[in-house]
């Protein structure tokens, strides 16, 4: 039985683990490591439901890096429970005629949905329904009570902050792969 893990971080980003059990030399694996580095490196995905406006859209999701990797943008609550109930199970939804924004890796599944200021309680429900059965992910809504800069300089950097801050809480409280909605 091994009872000591090292990990060393060596050039070009490989990282090597070296088990030991008492009386054994050291011996490492580096198909373990390339697991574990891609686990560590990559950003999670997740589907953003915003406006149609490309120009906060796109100050804001280079914001989410490198934690978050913006894979779908929903630009209303009726496209979105067309399209999020596909996402959930890793397929495409139909691309439109005007670019959709996101990253459109869908080799794993999104882990949440942030919805921005203009999604309040009955567009959120609508896209949920739609998804029943299918979502064990957190919905994260904007918190309306909560002051925020008008739209300009700052906004796009304020919602991203309160956007890591609660996912860093509900992924702490390990609420992560559980359907419901939160505040930020």
């Amino acid at each position: 039985m091994y009872r000591y893990i090292y990990i060393l971080i060596a050039h070009n980003l490989y990282i090597y683990i070296y088990l030991s059990a008492p009386g054994q030399n050291l011996f490492y694996s580096t198909h373990y490591c390339n697991k574990l580095i891609s686990l560590i490196m990559s950003p999670l995905p997740v589907i953003v439901c915003g406006g149609t406006n490309p120009q906060v859209f796109d100050a804001i999701k280079p914001l989410y890096l490198p934690e978050y990797e913006v894979i779908y943008k929903v630009t209303g609550s009726a496209s979105g429970a067309v399209e999020i109930p596909l996402l959930l199970q890793e397929q495409a939804p139909s691309i439109g005629e005007e670019p959709n924004g996101g990253t459109m890796n869908y080799s794993k599944p999104p882990v949440a949905v942030f919805a921005g200021a203009l999604y309040g309680d009955e567009e959120i429900d609508e896209m949920r329904q739609a998804c029943q059965g299918l979502s064990s992910v957190p919905w994260l809504k904007m918190d309306m009570s909560v002051p925020k800069p008008p739209l300009g300089p700052g906004y796009a950097e304020h919602v991203a902050q309160r956007v890591k801050a609660c996912m860093k809480k509900i992924e702490a409280e390990g609420k992560l792969e559980q359907d419901g909605v939160w505040l930020y």
